[in-house]
């Protein structure tokens, strides 16, 4: 929801599965032979957000926002020259950041933004044939960014967003984006 004031919420709910196909993903130098990898499982998710859009020019804005993001990913297994068991994950994340947006006109928008993204959880379990493998943790600090251009034709409540966003520190991350969304 956004008001005229510029203040604006959202809140949203996903779900779905993840799918994982890796061609000669593992190696094993014991009996010299490579490994494919075939995995997936569910995720569910939420994501509660707040910010303030300052116009700070007729075609220049900045949008400064928080959100608090939860994801949790369900166990799978998969064989590899032995049986792997990954046990769920769980992610909690606080993100503080700033958008900056320039309207081109007609509904078109260009955007490029910075934040920082806090994990606070997210430890990733293995165990390779019943013996538990170091576990990987995303806990910590990371710096994001994007850039892209959205199309949102007037009165409509629908948009289009073309994006890449990435992140860089303790966990980096690149995704290219195409997002279709109708608000009401």
């Amino acid at each position: 929801m956004k008001w005229k004031s510029g203040w604006h919420v959202n809140a949203n709910l996903r779900a779905g599965y993840a799918k994982t196909e890796q061609s000669a993903a593992l190696y094993s130098a014991g009996t010299n032979s490579v490994y494919d990898i075939d995995s997936g499982s569910y995720y569910i998710g939420g994501e509660l957000g707040l910010g303030k859009i300052i116009d700070v020019g007729v075609r220049h804005s900045i949008d400064w926002y928080g959100k608090y993001i939860y994801l949790h990913q369900g166990s799978n297994s998969f064989y590899a020259g032995g049986e792997y068991d990954v046990k769920g994950i769980n992610s909690y994340r606080l993100q503080l950041a700033g958008r900056y947006n320039y309207d081109l006109g007609k509904r078109w928008f260009l955007y490029a933004g910075l934040g920082g993204e806090y994990e606070f959880d997210g430890e990733g379990r293995v165990w390779a044939d019943g013996l538990e493998v170091e576990p990987t943790k995303n806990k910590g600090m990371r710096g994001i960014g994007e850039l892209g251009v959205k199309l949102s034709p007037e009165d409509s409540g629908f948009s289009i967003d073309v994006s890449v966003k990435g992140s860089i520190g303790k966990f980096r991350s690149a995704l290219f984006g195409l997002e279709m969304k109708y608000e009401f």
